[in-house]
């Protein structure tokens, strides 16, 4: 068997592998960041300020925190909010930039969500791959 169908071989299972730690590392490290800035979240009152809509439908909202203005942007997903002119917004008492029209704690439960599934089919992929190679070292 020549070396380069040896090296394919040898690093498949990592192909699949490596995309998927990173995408674990980036969801976990999301919800790490909405966990820790529930612990310092405030509430204020802003105002939806347009709807844009397309595939990416947004509603741009802005808010006022010790008499400085703020603007966010919200992206409906699978969670609803009510829709009226004047909307709850949720900021980081350390940097109000950082703001949501969902709490922190939700948002870190729906960042977390993701991480979770991909490591359970991770590991799913990992046992295949493990089994294939134990039944082919098994055959030979």
């Amino acid at each position: 068997m020549n070396d380069a169908r040896k090296l394919r071989r040898a690093g498949s299972p990592w192909l699949l592998a490596v995309p998927f730690g990173v995408l674990v590392v980036y969801q976990v490290g999301a919800a790490w960041h909405f966990h820790d800035a529930a612990g310092r979240q405030a509430e204020t009152f802003g105002i939806i300020t347009s709807f844009v809509r397309g595939n990416h439908a947004s509603l741009p909202y802005a808010y006022t925190v010790a008499g400085v203005r703020y603007e966010g942007r919200y992206y409906p997903g699978a969670e609803t909010i009510k829709l009226k002119p004047s909307v709850t917004v949720y900021y980081d008492r350390a940097n109000p930039a950082v703001s949501g029209l969902l709490d922190f704690d939700h948002r870190a439960t729906v960042a977390a969500g993701p991480a979770i599934f991909v490591m359970f089919i991770g590991s799913l992929i990992g046992a295949v791959f493990a089994l294939h190679g134990f039944l082919r070292r098994r055959s030979k």
